[in-house]
């Protein structure tokens, strides 16, 4: 794993909808991180986890923040400019997702996003 990190992704909150999401870096795998929803892309090799949002207190709590891990470093297999668009898919793919709770399903994608429910 290369260690250059995406410094264009701060700890930082943004609304989706009326979701607030409260964006969180990490530097390490995001493997077993327990109750939530995994997001993962294609050309991420090993079904590594792109972003994780913790538990499901946004789905019984309207109004709470989403806490989202997110990987901010990048695989040594993935160009720089390729990284940046793979972050852009999946900080969109989790807002599309927290904007209608219809999308809790393991059939969601968006673009080349899907899910895994870890309940």
């Amino acid at each position: 794993m290369n260690h250059e990190s995406n410094a264009n992704l701060p700890n930082m909150t943004s609304a989706a909808g009326p979701q607030v999401i409260r964006w969180v870096k990490c530097g390490e795998c995001l493997g077993s991180l327990g109750h939530g929803v995994q997001f993962m892309h294609g050309a991420v090799r090993r079904k590594r986890v792109v972003a994780f949002l913790e538990g499901f207190d946004w789905l019984h709590r309207p109004g709470s923040r989403a806490t989202v891990r997110i990987l901010s470093i990048r695989p040594r297999s993935i160009a720089a400019d390729r990284w940046a668009e793979i972050i852009r898919c999946v900080r969109e793919a989790v807002s599309v997702f927290l904007s209608d709770q219809d999308n809790l399903t393991c059939a969601f994608r968006h673009g080349p996003i899907h899910i895994l429910i870890n309940g």
